[in-house]
């Protein structure tokens, strides 16, 4: 036989359960009333949620001299509005079995109530680490593309050797931690790559104070040289750039140097030293060019005096033999402050030259700024004038980038 303990019963569930031929105790909170028939039919003890875990404690023996089997049915409700009754409750080791029961008399094993309180507390959880996982997942996001971009290039470069530099400066981008809300410090990174390449090759690092190359347009230049199709290659403004792509270069075994334009010659000067540093001399050729006159339609520019040096790298001549021609060009120079549209006269330069069998693609760097803007506008309207296919390409990086792709030929 076993002793049936109800904790806070509604009417519904005495009606359900009490019986004669099973002994009832009610414990009921004091100031609730139970009908007089079930409360004769029983031991009814009205309690305080204070003192329940005494009553539990001191009066069971009383109540079950024999030591018979004790299942207790809890109000679901009162369990959980009242913390006393749940802390009292939690003696369950003084019944033998434990059911819950709701507004409805539905009847279920306390085990279940705490395996779902389980559940649920594991829910939340995995809730927060979910939130929390996500949110550190867009902070990484800058750099998950990143590492995926160079993945994709280890991936598709046969030899591990080319790509080595590439590896490392992936490595380097995964140390840094970049986080998108914050600021990165580009000059940090760059030291970084820098000293990981003269640790690694003995390359001493330039000091071009001012002047680095960004790393997110270092990146992109590798990846479209390595896996272009150009035939020529051509950079306006030299610096650390000029390293990069003649880098570039060696490994995909151009048979072209790289031109390399620059009206400075201090800055020449140190481009030239960094090269020979490097051992690049054999895959570069640096040009000084002063700033002379260029006319344009009804504008006049002051631009690099290197009409000469095109036509020379170009092999434009009479008796050319025709060769399609696709034309890597990173437009980083002159200095926007030496004239208005300082840039612009690259494209009708090259044009000018080029008549047929062409696609040149032109970096403009520094795209953040209204006056580049207003250079791809002039661009654009000139080969709509001479009748070329065109297009625009925009890239978000630290100083703005556009690529303006012009061919002869559908692009």
């Amino acid at each position: 036989m076993e002793i049936r303990v109800f904790i806070s019963p509604n009417d519904a569930m005495l009606e359900r359960f009490v019986n004669k031929s099973v002994e009832c105790i009610i414990l009921a909170p004091e100031g609730r009333a139970t009908s007089s028939n079930i409360e004769s039919e029983t031991n009814c003890l009205h309690f305080n949620l204070k003192n329940l875990g005494e009553i539990l404690k001191e009066k069971i023996e009383e109540y079950n001299p024999l030591g018979r089997k004790l299942v207790a049915y809890v109000n679901l409700a009162e369990l959980e509005k009242s913390s006393e009754l749940l802390k009292s409750v939690s003696l369950y080791f003084i019944f033998d079995k434990i059911y819950l029961f709701n507004t409805n008399s539905k009847v279920f094993p306390f085990q279940e109530y705490l395996a779902l309180k389980q559940f649920d507390y594991c829910l939340e959880k995995v809730e927060s680490f979910n939130d929390k996982f996500l949110y550190t997942f867009s902070e990484s996001l800058a750099v998950n593309e990143k590492i995926s971009y160079l993945n994709e290039s280890l991936k598709k470069e046969k030899e591990l050797r080319k790509l080595y530099e590439l590896k490392l400066e992936m490595e380097a981008i995964s140390s840094a931690n970049i986080r998108v809300n914050e600021p990165v410090n580009h000059s940090s990174l760059i030291n970084h790559l820098d000293i990981s390449n003269f640790l690694t090759n003995g390359v001493l690092p330039p000091s071009f104070d001012g002047w680095a190359i960004d790393e997110d347009l270092a990146l992109l230049l590798i990846n479209r040289i390595v896996f272009g199709n150009f035939t020529h290659f051509i950079e306006l403004g030299s610096g650390s750039s000029t390293r990069l792509i003649a880098k570039a270069l060696q490994k995909i075994e151009s048979p072209n140097k790289l031109l390399s334009i620059e009206h400075s010659e201090n800055y020449l000067q140190k481009t030239k030293d960094l090269i020979s540093r490097s051992n690049l001399q054999s895959l570069v050729s640096l040009n000084l060019c002063e700033l002379a006159s260029y006319q344009s339609g009804e504008e006049e520019y002051s631009y690099y005096d290197c009409g000469e040096i095109l036509d020379e790298y170009l092999g434009i001549s009479e008796n050319s033999q025709v060769e399609k021609k696709v034309i890597f060009c990173l437009v980083d120079g002159p200095p926007g402050l030496t004239n208005n549209h300082a840039r612009y006269p690259i494209l009708p330069l090259l044009l000018e030259r080029l008549n047929s069998d062409f696609s040149i693609y032109l970096y403009l760097d520094d795209f953040n700024r209204s006056q580049e803007k207003e250079i791809v506008v002039k661009w654009s309207e000139l080969a709509a004038k001479k009748g070329y296919e065109f297009a625009v390409e925009e890239v978000k990086n630290k100083k703005g980038l556009c690529i303006f792709k012009v061919s002869d030929s559908k692009l």
